[in-house]
């Protein structure tokens, strides 16, 4: 499985950055970070991941460890799948999205319906729109089960996610609509949410925010 604690462990075992830098005051060989970043750049390569230097939605930098690998998205996935629905329908619908054009056209659409410029999806790799049928009285219950499924499933094998709202809105456009019948769905299926995924460097935002009183 392509967790990303043990790739990290085998990229921290393998790292071996010479000291190519030279001070003539102190007469001492040194190693500065472009030394460590050029070690880094094949070891990466080797074990599936990128660093691209850029952030992720809690301004951290972010390795994007290959979450691309099937067996890894497979797994979340197939965890969705189990979600509750109403009189088991199973009404919702997952599209994952690895290409990048795709996944940036989707980040465009969802941006000018905000209002916005910037990617709403913060930079992450992936993109998995939850759909669901509306002709079922429980739709939007079984899409939002899946959304927060996906959520849970990616947080156990170490992968950070998070819920990009507006889906409804996406697949009610024009170019929405096109999507939809370029996938083979029928119209009757409503954007539900977009569950973003990607690895952050730093850790901190897996830390929880303090529960309300009473919540």
């Amino acid at each position: 499985m392509g967790n990303v604690y043990t790739k990290l462990v085998e990229v921290q075992s393998k790292l071996k950055a010479p000291k190519s830098q030279f001070n003539k005051f102190g007469n001492y060989a040194y190693r500065n970070c472009e030394d460590i970043l050029e070690a880094l750049k094949p070891i990466l390569k080797e074990v599936g991941a990128t660093y691209n230097g850029e952030t992720n939605y809690y301004g951290y930098p972010i390795i994007y460890l290959n979450i691309a690998d099937t067996d890894l998205l497979n797994e979340i996935t197939t965890a969705a799948t189990y979600s509750a629905s109403g009189m088991n329908k199973q009404a919702a619908m997952m599209v994952v999205v690895k290409d990048k054009t795709l996944r940036d056209k989707l980040s465009a659409l969802n941006a000018s319906i905000l209002g916005i410029t910037s990617d709403p999806f913060y930079n992450a790799p992936v993109v998995i729109v939850v759909l669901a049928d509306s002709n079922v009285r429980t739709y939007i219950e079984d899409g939002s089960l899946v959304m927060g499924n996906l959520m849970n499933a990616a947080h156990s094998v170490g992968v950070s996610s998070c819920w990009i709202h507006r889906a409804k809105e996406m697949f009610e456009t024009t170019e929405g609509k096109e999507l939809l019948k370029e996938w083979g769905i029928p119209e009757s299926y409503k954007g539900i949410g977009n569950c973003i995924l990607g690895y952050p460097k730093d850790k901190t935002d897996k830390i929880p925010s303090p529960r309300k009183e009473n919540y």
